[in-house]
């Protein structure tokens, strides 16, 4: 190779290597709703109520198997307080990925029944969308007693 080739190539590295970044970079306003889709796990896995205000709207859309329904963030919190009573819930995120006010998520489930101690493994995708910050909608699909995704 010649020192004009080797210098040619040395350039499309260089531009290659300043550009794909860029393409897989997140905005500010993606790495704010990783966070607060991290902040959203952490509500439901350690109990972490008080977040609620913070990171879900006055009023939130659930598109779910059975139907479309609007629930109150204080509604909503009185369910996932109950599901973690009944179920002790304890969920994985397996993939995130954030685009612009959408997060995506593949997470797998564990449950434990406190009174029978029986022990059950789901999985779904989740699909949610943010407004000034907070969680306003989500469409899921999922099991909780079809076991966890196959890796």
């Amino acid at each position: 190779m010649n020192l004009e080739t080797k210098i040619k190539t040395i350039i499309v590295a260089i531009i290659y290597l300043s550009i794909v970044p860029m393409a897989f970079a997140q905005s500010s306003e993606e790495k704010h709703n990783l966070k607060v889709y991290k902040q959203w796990t952490d509500l439901w896995n350690e109990g972490h109520y008080d977040l609620m205000p913070q990171i879900v709207a006055a009023t939130y859309i659930r598109h779910e198997p059975k139907g479309n329904r609007t629930v109150t963030r204080g509604e909503y919190l009185q369910e996932i307080k109950n599901y973690r009573e009944k179920l002790n819930m304890r969920f994985v995120n397996l993939k995130i990925s954030a685009d612009k006010d959408l997060i995506w998520a593949l997470w797998t489930v564990s449950t434990t029944d406190p009174k029978t101690g029986e022990k059950n493994q789901g999985r779904g995708v989740q699909l949610y969308r943010l407004k000034e910050g907070k969680l306003v909608e989500t469409w899921w699909m999922g099991t909780i007693d079809q076991g966890a995704w196959p890796l």
